[in-house]
């Protein structure tokens, strides 16, 4: 669940990179994304990860094709910082 997550955060950060690139807007800086499971983050930073699962695949190749072109970069944040968890975590 976590690669459809991170592809179903990529794909906004892509289509509003494009408009405004049509628009005649620079684009100079990276999108910062964060994840708290470490293993899912390291899976995309590390380049020969090995997947079993097809829909995990093509959701771990739109994430890496971003974190390539560096439309965006992908973090890893401790449970202890992690302000999603204020609520759920008590």
């Amino acid at each position: 669940m976590e690669f459809v997550a991170a592809r179903t955060c990529v794909e906004p950060i892509i289509d509003l990179c494009d408009t405004l690139c049509f628009l005649g807007v620079p684009i100079r800086t990276t999108s910062y994304m964060f994840g708290y499971n470490k293993s899912v983050v390291d899976s995309y930073i590390k380049p020969k990860s090995k997947l079993h699962k097809h829909h995990a695949a093509l959701s771990f190749h739109r994430v890496h094709e971003a974190l390539a072109c560096k439309i965006v970069g992908f973090y890893h944040i401790n449970d202890d910082n992690n302000p999603a968890d204020v609520l759920s975590k008590h």
